[in-house]
């Protein structure tokens, strides 16, 4: 009974990878000489998420399996492929139809399976209008990677890393914990080889991350007075990102004053200049646009790459060439009905509690963990990174170490007991955006356990 069960089973991801395979070049990307799947894997009796797996360039039998989620919530990984490392991209705000083949890519040694999530975002079939937040995301995750590996048990055999970006701080670690905790993994007496989670500029503790950042970073880059700085240090006023709403009197003045002087301020990279004006300048105030609630909306960075498609820094012709028939065909995702959307409007509520608690307990199970920031990010600034992994009290190995690529300071280096933490000088929110060679270098060496 079991052999017969083992060969449906065989049989049934056979079927589904035979479906998946990419067998017509995307437009503009020319053949690849390794394999490609794209899309649905089913979560539940009603959603489907849209995945896009690239095989390794190198060993794909061996190499290991590595997991991407980009952020907002609500952004498609499919701006990750597109925009940052896959094998094919746009640079930047470039306005050519058509992507060009990349020579950084992280499918160069690993095989990389980017995953529209949670559901209702870009090609995700199935999502109604339910509410959403941080826990419910992560159980969808965890089903995905479950009902993949009965797609591809053959990947049973490598190690996985899960990575991500911006939200993807919250998306990494819960599904990480879920797999843990529920006994899937290897270190806990499961199949899966989870060997570590990797996150850049990702949102992880609310009491450091975003707001409180954002500020003292604007200060330390020269974006506002020495005079107001010193008002807002002595203000005593609590502008952590879930009180914001909550701001009154002087403290509201204060804050509302430094917008003022930030509004122009691209916020993914406070070095970089947002055309026609600034991220801010025609928007709410940042609270207003940032505030967690449960109505249906863009929510969170989300609401920005919405509002701003044309100032911020993903190329704006990823949507009409994901709507392109032939790209949708090519790609397996015909199920979808009416545009893709970089970022989506959902039901979905950020809990306060983040994601540092979840950070002593994978540390304690033995798995790695990687941290990446760009240094000009403000969105989620290296400010505040550092500040809630000093406040985490792992011992200290390595300390701000320099690392240099082309004969140039690409970043620094800091080992903290088993948390690396890797920040890239001059990137910004976007590090695989704004340094390819020097963070797929950082991910090479990462996934094969050494240092940059």
């Amino acid at each position: 009974m079991k052999i017969l069960i083992l060969a449906i089973l065989l049989a049934i991801s056979f079927a589904a990878k035979k479906e998946d395979l990419i067998t017509t070049p995307l437009p503009g990307c020319g053949k690849w000489d390794f394999d490609a799947y794209s899309g649905y894997i089913p979560i539940d009796d009603q959603n489907k998420f849209h995945y896009f797996l690239v095989e390794s360039q190198n060993k794909p039998e061996t190499d290991p399996l590595v997991i991407w989620f980009n952020g907002g919530p609500g952004c498609s990984s499919l701006l990750g492929f597109f925009n940052e490392h896959g094998p094919c991209v746009w640079d930047g705000l470039d306005t050519d139809a058509e992507p060009h083949n990349n020579e950084y890519s992280w499918n160069a040694n690993a095989n990389v399976l980017y995953v529209e999530n949670p559901a209702g975002v870009g090609f995700n079939v199935g999502y109604r209008g339910e509410y959403l937040n941080d826990k419910i995301a992560g159980d969808q995750e965890e089903s995905f990677v479950l009902n993949f590996y009965k797609a591809f048990p053959e990947y049973l055999n490598h190690e996985l890393y899960i990575t991500g970006e911006s939200y993807g701080g919250i998306y990494v670690p819960y599904l990480a914990y879920n797999l843990h905790r529920h006994g899937h993994t290897t270190k806990n007496g499961g199949d899966i080889n989870l060997v570590g989670i990797g996150i850049g500029n990702g949102v992880t503790d609310w009491d450091y991350d975003t707001f409180p950042a954002y500020i003292a970073l604007s200060y330390a880059h020269g974006l506002i007075t020495l005079d107001l700085a010193n008002r807002l240090e002595k203000s005593n006023c609590d502008f952590r990102f879930f009180n914001l709403d909550n701001l009154r009197g002087t403290c509201a003045r204060l804050f509302n004053e430094w917008y003022g002087a930030v509004q122009d301020i691209n916020i993914y990279d406070v070095y970089r200049s947002p055309q026609d004006g600034g991220l801010m300048s025609k928007a709410e105030k940042i609270h207003d646009l940032l505030k967690s609630d449960k109505k249906k909306q863009k929510v969170g960075y989300a609401n920005f790459l919405d509002r701003f498609q044309n100032q911020n820094s993903f190329s704006s012709q990823i949507p009409d060439y994901l709507d392109r028939n032939d790209v949708r065909e090519i790609l397996h995702v015909t199920e979808k009905t009416g545009g893709w959307e970089a970022c989506t409007e959902f039901n979905y509520e950020r809990l306060p509690e983040g994601t540092i608690w979840i950070y002593p307990k994978l540390k304690d199970a033995g798995y790695r963990i990687l941290k990446y920031s760009g240094d000009t990010d403000g969105s989620v600034p290296t400010l505040g990174t550092n500040q809630w992994i000093e406040n985490l009290g792992w011992d200290l190995k390595i300390d701000h170490d320099p690392f240099v690529i082309d004969g140039k300071v690409a970043g620094y280096y800091t080992l903290r007991d088993g948390l690396e933490y890797v920040i890239f000088h001059g990137a910004g929110h976007l590090v695989p955006l704004w340094m390819r060679k020097e963070s797929q270098y950082v991910i090479n060496q990462w996934l094969n356990g050494k240092r940059p």
